[in-house]
């Protein structure tokens, strides 16, 4: 049974790696499977090309360390449709570490992931982590359920790599979402990936912590689009830092701000179309959009009232000043 706080399973001294595991191979197909109790990585594939995952059926308990559904690493040219994922781990994670094949500069590029039924105790989708590229990439129709963060896009993750992830032209459309954190978004620290041209369309989201847009000083995150957004925020309380964690630079699984979305050095965002819902809140929330340092936002036709018992000055909140104190 789970043992540790938080109700994960103590790791024993070993433990098998990926469950199954495809590296630098060609037309790679994986259909109609039902995978089960993966004891790390369930399905990950690492410089492969002209890839279809179809009909995939993974299931993992919440309780497992590193227990990810599908990693799609440095790969060209995937297809995923149809899979339902109950992972312990990120559920589905398009990555950028070449650096252990033989093609160092391979990029993952070329992504489709359809109609797909999602949850974890993690991020139903991550997109970063290593120092390579991801870019060209569709994301549609999917249900994300029982989840602490929806989509994460994230390009230094750890603090131990180079520069981070190069993330660019990455489309997420017709997502319907209950989450603790419907988006985090973030360049890392230290980085100086980009993270450009990410645009989030026709989603319905339910969520009780804030939702993150956030380059920092000198690596800015840019042209990134929500359309077509409805969110509903409800409760807070443990979700929320105190007021004099302000300066601070969150991370995906640090209590959050004391607003709907933060958007922080940041450079062409634009929010068209966007409903902000408040439910019962028992948080100590201010705004519903907090912009920090950020170059170019545009509002249109938006709904975007302040948090129950804040005042309607409140509602959006512009400072020139980034948060400048990163996470120790």
């Amino acid at each position: 049974p789970p043992d540790r706080p938080g109700g994960k399973f103590t790791l024993p001294g070993k433990r098998p790696g990926q469950m199954i595991c495809f590296v630098e191979c060609r037309r790679v197909r994986v259909a109609d499977a039902v995978i089960e109790n993966a004891p790390y990585w369930t399905l990950f594939l690492h410089g492969c090309e002209t890839v279809t995952i179809r009909g995939v059926r993974i299931s993992n308990p919440f309780a497992t360390l590193n227990g990810d559904g599908i990693d799609v690493d440095s790969c060209r040219d995937v297809a995923i449709s149809d899979c339902i994922i109950r992972s312990g781990d990120d559920s589905i994670t398009l990555r950028a570490n070449p650096a252990p094949l033989k093609s160092r500069g391979r990029v993952c590029e070329n992504i489709t992931v359809a109609n797909c039924v999602l949850s974890t105790p993690c991020n139903a989708i991550r997109v970063g982590v290593g120092d390579g590229a991801i870019r060209h990439a569709v994301f549609s129709n999917c249900v994300i359920s029982d989840t602490r963060n929806g989509i994460c896009l994230i390009g230094n993750y750890s603090g131990m790599s180079h520069k981070g992830a190069d993330i660019e032209d990455v489309r997420f459309s017709n997502f319907s979402m209950r989450t603790v954190m419907p988006f985090f978004l973030f360049t890392g620290t230290p980085a100086s990936a980009r993270i450009r041209d990410i645009a989030f369309s026709g989603i319905r989201a339910t969520g009780s912590k804030s939702s993150v847009v956030r380059g920092i000083p000198g690596c800015r995150v840019s042209d990134i689009r929500f359309t077509d957004i409805d969110l509903e925020l409800a409760g807070g309380a443990g979700m929320i830092g105190a007021d004099a964690d302000l300066a601070r630079m969150y991370w995906e699984w640090d209590r959050g701000r004391p607003c709907a979305l933060q958007v922080a050095c940041a450079d062409r965002v634009t929010l068209d179309r966007v409903s902000l819902r408040w439910g019962a809140c028992d948080g100590p929330w201010r705004h519903a959009l907090l912009a920090e340092a950020v170059g170019g936002l545009a509002l249109r036709n938006c709904d975007l009232p302040p948090p129950p018992g804040a005042a309607a000055a409140d509602a959006v909140r512009e400072s020139p000043q980034p948060p400048l104190i990163a996470k120790q």
